[in-house]
């Protein structure tokens, strides 16, 4: 409350004021009581209303980083982020979002010298004999061993 509320709330009650001098009855001196005691208990009131609003949120995400931290710390688990480059991109991404909400620096993981998932390897990729009259055999087959079937070799 300010100056102003005050003298708003004393002309409520009828406190009379000529120069500065303020003059009141005893009933308007309680009226003006009852006044401020309402008013400081609404503020009161909204204060605490406020202040359990805050603490709902941080509980509720005191708990949500809580639940966070755990799937993390699942995906982290040998067998789960070094599975393969999707689960280890997967187990990088969470670092980043649960360093953010624990305000530190992420730790990411790089890859394993070995991934446990080795990806399928296809077939040579070979030119198709009926094509050859478009096209070079040999020059396709050469693109496709050179940028193709290379991938093979180098997994």
């Amino acid at each position: 409350m300010n100056r102003d509320d005050i003298i708003r709330m004393a002309r409520e009650a009828g406190v009379s004021n000529a120069n500065d001098v303020w003059l009141a009855h005893l009933d308007e001196l309680e009226r003006f009581a009852d006044l401020v005691a309402a008013e400081w208990q609404e503020k009161c009131n909204t204060y605490i209303e406020l202040h359990d609003a805050v603490v709902k949120d941080n509980d509720r995400l005191y708990v949500a980083v809580a639940k966070m931290r755990e799937v993390l710390e699942v995906q982290g688990r040998d067998g789960n982020w070094n599975f393969d480059r999707y689960m280890q991109g997967m187990f990088n991404g969470m670092e980043m979002m649960m360093s953010l909400a624990e305000g530190r620096d992420p730790v990411f993981r790089d890859p394993p010298e070995k991934w446990l998932h080795a990806s399928p390897q296809r077939e040579r990729v070979q030119f198709p004999t009926m094509l050859r009259k478009m096209w070079s055999g040999t020059e396709v087959q050469a693109w496709l061993d050179e940028n193709v079937n290379q991938e093979n070799n180098n997994e």
